[in-house]
């Protein structure tokens, strides 16, 4: 299998916001006071060991399988290239 680096770069900023695990099985805790928005901003983030910010393989993934939903097969009567990339990946 080959790896390739690629570098996405965007035309508008990229919103994302990761489910905080820690305290989430807690119902029991209940947020009171002013939040601390910094800390709040760190723990949405996608960090990988290094503490570089990246974006999951998931969500590639399924941008790509969207994305082919808009663009039809020639020849195979309706069918989109949504489950083809799917099934590619």
């Amino acid at each position: 299998m080959k790896e390739i680096k690629v570098t996405i770069k965007g035309t508008t900023p990229l919103l994302m916001h990761r489910f905080p695990m820690d305290g989430a099985d807690d119902p029991s805790k209940k947020r009171t006071g002013v939040p601390d928005w910094e800390k709040e901003v760190e723990t949405a983030l996608y960090k990988d060991t290094d503490g570089n910010i990246y974006e999951p393989a998931e969500h590639l993934e399924k941008a790509l399988q969207n994305a082919g939903k808009s663009f039809k097969i020639s020849g195979k009567r309706g069918a989109t290239y949504g489950k083809l990339v799917g099934s590619t990946i």
